[in-house]
């Protein structure tokens, strides 16, 4: 079952989703746990990505079921499928409700069904994981009262309370509440023990709110902090040119 998760992607994701659905043919006690694993192996793949949200949603549908099988109990603590929950934050999770809650949600996100999405993500116990989801997911709907309430008394220490803070600053950048947003990324970029990648989304979100401050300079400035030791940042070089053309 572990060799057929293939966490290190030594198959190629068709051949893990054509080997789950034969086992599972063959021992139909398996057939949750093998859609789970091909489930998984579908959302990486463009080819498969339909088939992965259609799994995925059947698969939450019978979550209970599915964590009750023998076979997820064994092995599913040893599996981490990784979940993007925002850019610079992964969920850690192995594949227990929660790593499947997020995946779905995301799956959800991804077919524009935001509400769902937050409702999946509210039902699971809450970690700073699902914080960070929700946040997004606040925003997105436009639910800024809520996003701000949620991130209310927050201490920088690590990337996840760092990255809450970040959708903090979005949504005050988003009211119009520009020094406001200002004060709250500066907590964020102060903390040099964060990772790389968070102090980056912290710089690329306060250029976005220099933007619309009209402080272009102020904006370029932090976008080159940025492309200066990490030139491979997604999207940098055009963001640059974005805010030299406004």
């Amino acid at each position: 079952m572990l060799a057929a998760f293939d966490e290190e992607n030594k198959w190629p994701d068709k051949k893990v989703i054509r080997q789950t659905q034969l086992l599972a043919r063959e021992f139909p006690l398996l057939e949750l746990p093998c859609l789970a694993i091909a489930a998984i192996h579908a959302m990486r793949n463009d080819e498969s990505v339909t088939d992965g949200e259609l799994w995925m949603t059947q698969l939450w549908e019978k979550r209970k079921e599915l964590f009750e099988n023998y076979i997820a109990d064994k092995y599913f603590s040893r599996m981490y499928p990784q979940v993007q929950l925002t850019r610079g934050i992964s969920s850690p999770y192995p594949f227990n409700l929660t790593a499947l809650g997020l995946l779905y949600s995301e799956v959800l996100q991804g077919t524009g069904k935001v509400k769902e999405a937050k409702e999946v993500v509210k039902s699971l116990t809450p970690t700073p994981f699902t914080a960070i989801s929700l946040a997004e997911l606040n925003i997105d709907l436009k639910l800024y009262d809520e996003a701000i309430s949620a991130t209310e008394d927050i201490e920088v220490e690590s990337d996840t309370s760092g990255m809450l803070q970040i959708f903090r600053g979005i949504t005050f950048t988003l009211q119009g509440f520009h020094d406001a947003a200002v004060e709250v990324f500066k907590t964020v970029i102060a903390k040099r023990s964060l990772s790389e990648e968070v102090l980056n989304r912290a710089l690329v979100e306060r250029a976005k709110c220099y933007q619309a401050m009209g402080k272009k300079a102020m904006a370029i400035k932090d976008l080159e902090k940025i492309l200066a030791r990490e030139g491979d940042y997604p999207e940098i070089k055009e963001l640059i040119s974005e805010v030299g053309k406004t």
